[in-house]
């Protein structure tokens, strides 16, 4: 079974819990329901589709073994991130797409998702 693993940053910028609004930060709400939408989206990879995901919180230096996601960092900065690699490839990176972008880019187009 091929796995896709999906590198992170932590998307509240490392502000989570910041006692007063940060100018330049997204509200708290848009934040939640950003984590919540990416936890829908690999909920259903692993259970609709039977996908093996894996994801990489980048606050640990765990990316830096991952030749393919350091080349990434060096050329396109730290706006790659999220990083999607399916079959030892890249197949997103600098948004968290949704599940249908994903069928498409992993070539799974015959599985329907409901």
């Amino acid at each position: 079974m091929l796995k896709l693993y999906i590198y992170e940053l932590d998307p509240t910028g490392g502000t989570c819990g910041f006692p007063a609004p940060i100018p330049g930060q997204r509200s708290v709400n848009s934040l939640r329901n950003e984590l919540i939408r990416r936890s829908r989206v690999v909920k259903d990879l692993k259970n609709k589709l039977k996908l093996d995901v894996e994801r990489v919180l980048l606050r640990s230096v765990s990316f830096l073994k991952d030749e393919t996601v350091k080349n990434l960092l060096k050329t396109e900065g730290i706006k790659s991130f999220p990083v999607f690699i399916y079959n030892n490839k890249i197949i997103h990176y600098g948004t968290f797409p949704d599940i249908g972008t994903l069928i498409d880019k992993m070539n799974l187009k015959k599985i329907k998702i409901e």
